[in-house]
């Protein structure tokens, strides 16, 4: 009997087995802490990480210029598009040799829709990214990706369609400061939902980010251009509390609360704006 061998390329790998790269792309629920409220929500896990990915990106340009660019972040989920804009240095524009196609191409081509390209390989990086991968899977697994940078008088657009299958480059001149914006539409054949709407990612999204402006208060957060203002621990365990009163401990690399609770322990943690809860 003949084996069915076969050799994917990284489109079709991310695209055949989402779990490895993304998570499960089944819908869930998850019993957890959303803006405060101990709850049931519905999401799909990969589509999740694919709005983390971007969203990780810009937070890691902030880290690695010590917030002096891109800290100001803005995400916008509407009509099912996902936009994460943010007012980095840009992407550089130099070309990048491409050994699997013997080819040089624009570096914002190279990290938009090739997976294992990146900057954050080192064990000792002080960012959330860490592998190379986030971009293109999220490039990889949606119908329409747009991603913009400009630098230096300079812009650089890469129009996306059909999970990177069509890939279409432009530069244009004239541009004035510096940035990085990113658009995408899910493609929901790969999924087990028709839209984001079905679940509850809007208000798990707005979770994450009200969670990050509290361990990146150097960085102005702001959701479907509302800004986020919970920036203090004291105002961020209200959320959790309401009416009650919360114990809260702060240290240099440490805050935390305690509050008591009706119906059981519950927990809720960040490390470097990373989810950690069990």
């Amino acid at each position: 009997m003949a084996e069915n061998f076969r050799i994917l390329t990284a489109r079709q790998h991310v695209r055949e087995r989402i779990g490895m790269y993304m998570g499960s792309s089944s819908k869930e629920e998850i019993e957890r802490f959303v803006m405060g409220e101990w709850k049931t929500a519905e999401y799909v896990p990969a589509l999740s990480k694919m709005i983390d990915e971007i969203i990780d990106n810009s937070i890691d340009e902030a880290i690695r210029t010590k917030f002096k660019f891109a800290n100001k972040i803005d995400v916008s989920v509407k009509n099912g598009v996902v936009e994460v804009t943010d007012n980095g240095r840009g992407i550089p524009q130099d070309e990048i040799f491409d050994e699997t196609s013997g080819e040089k191409i624009l570096r914002p081509v190279a990290a938009w829709t090739r997976v294992n390209a990146g900057t954050s390989f080192d064990n000792d990086r002080v960012t959330i990214g860490t592998n190379g991968v986030g971009s293109a899977a999220t490039n990889f697994l949606s119908s329409k990706f747009v991603g913009r940078t400009w630098q230096n008088g300079k812009r650089v657009e890469v129009r996306c369609k059909d999970g990177g299958e069509d890939v279409n480059v432009s530069v244009k001149d004239g541009i004035e400061g510096s940035g990085t914006a990113v658009s995408f539409v899910p493609d929901y054949s790969l999924f087990e939902v028709d839209s984001l709407d079905q679940l509850d990612t809007i208000s798990l999204v707005e979770d994450r980010l009200t969670s990050l402006q509290m361990a990146f208060p150097e960085i102005a957060f702001s959701f479907n251009r509302k800004r986020i203002k919970v920036n203090d621990l004291k105002k961020y365990s209200k959320l959790f509390v309401g009416e009650g009163e919360a114990i809260v401990e702060k240290s240099e690399n440490l805050s935390f609360f305690v509050a008591s609770s009706e119906d059981g322990f519950r927990t809720n943690s960040f490390v470097n704006g990373v989810n950690t809860r069990m």
